[in-house]
């Protein structure tokens, strides 16, 4: 029995990028400085499209060729080598920006959900989308007082030191509704160091 919906019209995506930078050395090539700007845009992304499980599929959702991503950045690195004497040295310090945001989505969507992630239209792609925690219910006295402004009680099976979640559309219940995107889970800045150094027949990194 499949389960598996396959895709049989997958195809390679391709990728166009533009770059922009320069290179410098001073000091007698002690030092070494690279600076790069980047566009690049992907078509044809492989993405796993949820689809309804009343179409008969069990497994996974299938791959498609549903996404166009842009990803624009700026990367700098500094290298300093000193090897006039027997103890040579160098240090480099890197440091890269990155965004990204969706730019089509297959099959006029506007947005796809994914497990906690949602992937909209001119966003990140795969923002964290959860629902929000407003600390513990430290008494039963809380939980019957956390209520929203018609007066119904939002968790009334909860017990003290359980999770209070906040009703985001204020209907008096937690549900998937009441979800919110949170988080990117892409890093604003990425930042690296690393260093060496040789002494005769001894390398040290």
């Amino acid at each position: 029995t499949q389960i598996k919906l396959a895709n049989a019209d997958l195809r390679w995506e391709t990728l166009r990028q533009q770059n922009y930078g320069f290179d410098l050395s001073v000091l007698n090539n002690k030092l070494s400085v690279s600076a790069e700007y980047f566009i690049a845009r992907t078509n044809d992304v492989l993405y796993q499209s949820p689809i309804l499980m009343t179409t008969g599929h069990e497994g996974e959702a299938p791959r498609a060729n549903a996404l166009t991503l842009e990803n624009r950045g700026f990367e700098l690195s500094a290298t300093y080598r000193n090897s006039d004497n027997p103890f040579a040295y160098y240090a480099t310090a890197n440091i890269t920006t990155l965004k990204n945001k969706i730019l089509e989505l297959g099959y006029g969507r506007n947005e796809l959900y994914t497990g906690n992630t949602v992937t909209t239209l001119g966003e990140p792609i795969g923002m964290w989308y959860v629902l929000q925690t407003d600390g513990l219910f430290q008494s039963q006295a809380e939980v019957d007082n956390y209520k929203n402004s018609e007066g119904k009680i939002i968790q009334p099976a909860a017990k003290p030191g359980d999770i209070r979640y906040r009703d985001n559309n204020g209907d008096g219940q937690i549900t998937n509704a009441d979800k919110a995107v949170v988080a990117s889970p892409w890093p604003k800045l990425e930042l690296g160091f690393n260093t060496g150094a040789t002494y005769k027949n001894f390398e040290f990194t």
